[in-house]
């Protein structure tokens, strides 16, 4: 049952990745795209690293 809940939540954030991609893709092309994806890349980026960096700590 917990699974048949989750798949729609697994769409949401895989949607919400294909957008800001996009977006992304878009701004940096100088196409006009939506001004809050760079911010957003960029924590995205500083969270991915300091995960990673945490991860190592663990090894």
């Amino acid at each position: 049952m917990l699974g048949l809940l989750l798949v729609p939540v697994a769409v949401w954030i895989l949607r919400g990745i294909a957008v800001l991609q996009t977006g992304l893709t878009r701004r940096l092309l100088g196409d006009g795209g939506p001004v809050w994806v760079v911010p957003v890349a960029v924590i995205l980026a500083v969270a991915g690293a300091l995960l990673f960096r945490s991860w190592l700590h663990q090894i």
